[in-house]
């Protein structure tokens, strides 16, 4: 094996084991120590592949956006066309997305969540077009769609509502704001 490929591997070792950290302690309690650990190298290995603590945690948010691209690729391929389905599992799959990693959401600025949105708003835009919605009934859709995946994320991370409701209320009401 190439130092290179040694390399590579060690660094997304580090990789994965930074999202668990920040996963399971949240951005407060993220430790170099703990991630070296899970990756099962020696304490200075982390150094020798990132500058510093805020480095890996870049490359971790990095690959939680790479993750959400290859997601929404992969619901676009199913639900082709920009269907009411595919703007109804392309929410659900924020709705899921965010729930999973709600640690790590104080990492990312205001601006940066925008870009999780962007398959949903995109899907919405589609969906219009083939129905030859007008822009104004366009704007209001996106509103009331985000509205409602963000609503159902609250809800859920508060413990107000259970996930599996949330979703099927979620699912049910964007059936209805496409109708």
């Amino acid at each position: 094996m190439s130092e290179l490929t040694k390399d590579s591997g060690v660094r997304k070792r580090l990789i994965d084991a930074g999202l668990k950290e920040l996963l399971e302690h949240g951005p407060d309690d993220f430790s170099l120590r703990r991630v070296a650990s899970m990756a099962q190298v020696s304490c200075a290995t982390p150094y020798r592949h990132f500058k510093d603590k805020d480095e890996l945690v870049r490359a971790v948010i990095s690959q939680i956006r790479e993750n959400w691209i290859l997601l929404t690729q992969e619901i676009k391929g199913i639900f082709q066309g920009g269907t009411k389905e595919l703007v109804t599992e392309l929410s659900v799959a924020a709705v899921r997305f965010w729930i999973a990693g709600d640690n790590f959401a104080p990492f990312l600025s205001l601006g940066e969540l925008s870009e999780f949105d962007t398959p949903v708003i995109e899907a919405i835009g589609e969906y219009c077009e083939n129905s030859s919605l007008e822009d104004v009934k366009r704007g209001d859709i996106e509103t009331s769609v985000l509205a409602l995946v963000y609503g159902a994320v609250t809800l859920i991370l508060s413990k107000r509502c259970e996930s599996d409701v949330a979703v099927k209320t979620l699912r049910s009401q964007i059936n209805r704001v496409l109708s």
